[in-house]
């Protein structure tokens, strides 16, 4: 249903986006989203009600609290693709006649272009 972490000292709950939801003092969370419970909070893990009873100085926490909610940054796209080697990108925007390997049963001449040859 849900993660709990601590954060600066602070508890939060991550939805797992569960079919129930988690609710924070009857307020329902929106699905896959992170927040921070505050000491005395009702958390809502689908039929079940915890009141959250902490001391965030004894978990670490200094200075004004953190922010309510923690923004995910969540990638869109794999780490291959964000390092431009996705293998579906790779043939993109160039000459066809480029993205063909080289095949080694054709004899013709000029299947393997040469750094130094002339275009």
């Amino acid at each position: 249903h849900c993660q709990l972490f601590v954060d600066s000292g602070y508890w939060y709950v991550r939805d797992m986006q569960s079919s129930n939801g988690v609710k924070i003092n009857e307020k329902k969370m929106e699905k896959g989203a992170t927040q921070r419970i505050d000491p005395g909070d009702i958390l809502a893990v689908a039929k079940h009600k915890y009141r959250v009873d902490y001391d965030p100085v004894e978990l670490g926490a200094v200075g004004p609290p953190p922010a309510q909610h923690i923004e995910q940054d969540l990638p869109t796209e794999s780490l291959l693709a964000r390092a431009g080697l996705n293998h579906r990108d790779l043939g993109r925007g160039r000459d066809p006649d480029e993205r063909r390997r080289y095949d080694p049963t054709n004899m013709k001449a000029g299947q393997v272009k040469l750094p130094d040859e002339p275009v």
